[in-house]
């Protein structure tokens, strides 16, 4: 069984025994600690693992690596590539503005940018991908307060399961049927940083693991601006 596999049934189990009473902190305490370590991020960094499920294909898993750039209250700036076919070691990170796939998310829309047009443009639909991309940049997982008027937190639990001390979070969406999926999302109990987050829909799922996180590394406006241009 895959790690992708094994965490999914943990999903699937989280929410079946959700009856279960939560385990070290409670629920606003988890809280009161997100919001006062993320409080003080002005901005942030992170290298991201993507791997997505779409349950129509079966078992297969598509994975991709990237970076995800963060700006306090609600700018986001992802880039991935898919993942070489077989990965060992650190997987290969392309520098900033060379990933296949780049998207800005301003907490209103999702911007793409066209390595063939040469240009940013307005993200809508249904596709797949776009749907993926939304969901990691719309929730915004370094903004609690953006977080919370999005999602009520269900059931926290204290989970060791990544290696590391960690406080599960499953969160439902407070509008049923939106655009939000159900999610769960691991927060390391010293740091109260997200260090992976689980996003189910009935027909897909999106896995994120979030490494090497970057906090206020003092980024450029640039990085998040339409108007930034690749170095030639």
């Amino acid at each position: 069984m895959t790690r992708f596999a094994a965490l999914r049934l943990a999903l699937f189990a989280t929410f079946f025994l959700s009856n279960i009473p939560a385990q070290g902190q409670g629920i606003q305490q988890v809280i009161q600690g997100m919001q006062a370590r993320w409080a003080r991020i002005q901005d942030a960094s992170a290298v991201i693992e993507i791997q997505t499920w779409d349950k129509s294909k079966g078992d297969k898993v598509d994975v991709f690596y990237g970076q995800i750039y963060y700006r306090a209250p609600e700018l986001i700036r992802l880039e991935y590539s898919p993942a070489p076919e077989s990965v060992t070691g650190t997987p290969k990170l392309y520098p900033l503005g060379e990933n296949k796939f780049i998207y800005i998310h301003d907490g209103r829309k999702l911007l793409r940018y066209s390595h063939s047009q040469k240009g940013w443009f307005d993200q809508v639909g249904n596709d797949p991908v776009i749907s993926m991309v939304n969901q990691i940049t719309d929730i915004n997982n370094f903004n609690v307060e953006r977080f919370l008027s999005i999602y009520q937190v269900a059931d926290v639990r204290s989970d060791n399961s990544l290696g590391i001390p960690c406080y599960i979070l499953r969160a439902e969406p407070k509008v049923r049927g939106g655009q939000h999926p159900r999610q769960l999302l691991w927060i390391n109990q010293r740091t109260y940083l997200p260090l992976e987050a689980i996003l189910a829909r009935s027909t897909n799922e999106v896995s994120c693991f979030f490494h090497k996180v970057d906090q206020n590394p003092r980024l450029p406006s640039s990085v998040f601006s339409t108007q930034w241009r690749k170095p030639e």
